[in-house]
């Protein structure tokens, strides 16, 4: 998982998909680091191992458009 990839949160979250911004070490493994328009400082973080990743980049958007 890296930044730009987007996450596929649990479904009482809302929006459900989110661009990760930041990948670090938590106490308990890997977090992701994300927007979130309605925390206090702009951002939450989940566990790496709680969220369903799908790697974006160019490829991806290529086939996409085709």
């Amino acid at each position: 998982m890296k930044p730009g990839d987007l996450v596929i949160l649990p479904a009482r979250e809302a929006p459900r998909v989110r661009v990760v911004l930041e990948v670090g070490r938590g106490s308990y493994g890997s977090k992701v680091v994300m927007f979130d328009p309605d925390a206090k400082d702009g951002v939450r973080a989940f566990l790496a191992s709680r969220v369903a990743t799908l790697a974006w980049g160019a490829a991806a958007a290529d086939a996409l458009a085709s």
